[in-house]
C-alpha cells in the first residue's frame, strides 16, 4: 500500500495558469504563441477562431502587433482570447 499510495493522490489543479480576468503587465508585448503556451490554449484552434472573426494573426507576432494590424486595441484582442479561453 505504501508503494502505490503516492499514485493515488488526486492531481492538483494548476490555478496559476488560468486565463486572467484582466491582462497581466506586458500582455501586449507577449506573442500569441507565448500567451497560448502560458495559459494552455491550443494555438491552431485559437488561430482558426481568430480567422473566423476576420482577425489575421500569427503565433509569433506580439499581441500589440496583431491588434494594430487588425485596427484594434490590444485590450480587444485580450477580450477575444479571454472569451475563447472560457468557452468549452
Amino acid at each position: 500500500y505504501e508503494i502505490i499510495k503516492p499514485a493515488m493522490k488526486p492531481e492538483k489543479i494548476d490555478v496559476g495558469n488560468v486565463f486572467p480576468e484582466s491582462p497581466p503587465p506586458g500582455f501586449g508585448n507577449m506573442t500569441l504563441g507565448a500567451v497560448c503556451s502560458q495559459y494552455h490554449l491550443v494555438i491552431p484552434t485559437i488561430l482558426r477562431e481568430l480567422k473566423e472573426k476576420n482577425i489575421q494573426a500569427e503565433a509569433g507576432h506580439p499581441i500589440k502587433e496583431i491588434a494594430g494590424n487588425n485596427s484594434m486595441e490590444p485590450m480587444a484582442v485580450f477580450e477575444i482570447l479571454h472569451d475563447l479561453a472560457k468557452s468549452p
